[in-house]
């Protein structure tokens, strides 16, 4: 699916994270993992670091964007 030649995309993605706004332990600092996030919207940009991805577009405006560092990306998938 398509708009305006902008393929849908869902893209599947590691997002940083920090699960404490205190003092913490550093063992337990240290089995904190990446958590995966996964988005779905039209791609607006990509370049070499990075991608953007718009959930709603009305006219020549768009709402709910994201733009996601390429190293971060797990998979992408063109929706239909």
């Amino acid at each position: 699916m398509r708009i305006d030649g902008r393929p849908l995309l869902l893209v599947e993605w590691y997002d940083a994270a920090s699960n404490h706004s205190g003092w913490e332990k550093l063992a337990t600092i240290a089995k904190q993992t990446p958590p995966v996030v996964r988005s779905v919207g039209w791609l607006l940009r990509r370049t070499k670091r990075h991608i953007t991805l718009v959930a709603s577009i009305v006219g020549d405006e768009g709402s709910s964007d994201v733009t996601i560092p390429a190293s971060w990306i797990i998979r992408e998938k063109e929706l239909s």
